[in-house]
């Protein structure tokens, strides 16, 4: 997997927290940025390349115990996540079905049962875009954290 892949290209995300990459993000935040790492898909992609599949059952595991989430990984030093997470081990699909695009060469999804949006991108488990925040702020004390 590439970055300038065509088919399959790697994230940002992915490719700065890959083994020797500089990682601008966390350089942002040891240099005193804020930031937001929003969906499931951050801590999934920070760590896959230090993943170890001997724990991934019955889904992707990063653990302390298995030298994934140690210092120096993304998760531990900013989120300050310390013992595990899981990430999805499957692909998102469509559960309506599919249809070809010939103009765009693949397939588009089409909306779950109950889902008003027909987008790719579109994750009718998360909260409809009108639903979330307009601001975010920072974290503190104030809020329990």
């Amino acid at each position: 997997m590439r970055p300038t892949d065509p088919v399959q290209p790697m994230t940002a995300l992915r490719y700065m927290h890959s083994p020797g990459r500089v990682n601008s993000l966390a350089q942002y935040v040891e240099g005193g940025g804020s930031l937001w790492l929003l969906g499931s898909g951050g801590g999934l992609a920070s760590m896959i390349s230090w993943n170890r599949t001997g724990n991934d059952q019955p889904t992707i595991t990063f653990s302390n115990l298995y030298g994934e989430l140690v210092e120096g990984r993304f998760m531990y030093d900013f989120a300050h996540w310390r013992s595990e997470f899981r990430g999805r081990n499957q692909p998102r699909t469509a559960t309506a079905g599919a249809v070809p695009d010939r103009a765009a060469g693949r397939a588009q999804l089409l909306d779950a049962p109950g889902c008003d949006r027909a987008e790719e991108s579109d994750d009718c488990s998360a909260p409809a875009p009108a639903q979330q925040p307009v601001r975010l702020l920072p974290l503190g004390a104030a809020a329990g954290f």
